[in-house]
């Protein structure tokens, strides 16, 4: 689970951006860029490593994750 976001988090982070401004504009508006979709997931993330209702292993997990990403 926690490692599928992470995944998640580092492909949408690689992901360029259109090479068409108009397009790109347009992916950053509606939520659908790279950026954008790492930051929601990221947001996850955080909220995941300050669950308490969650395994303290996922947990754990979480907060490791979240301190080797790159800040953005």
């Amino acid at each position: 689970m926690a490692v599928g976001l992470v995944r998640g988090i580092r492909h949408d982070l690689a992901q360029p951006s259109p090479a068409v401004p108009e397009l790109a504009a347009f992916f950053q508006a509606i939520g659908a860029d790279g950026l954008s979709k790492a930051t929601e997931q990221r947001a996850i993330l955080g909220r995941w490593a300050e669950d308490a209702t969650l395994p303290p292993d996922v947990r754990d997990y979480a907060q490791q994750q979240l301190a080797t990403l790159p800040d953005f």
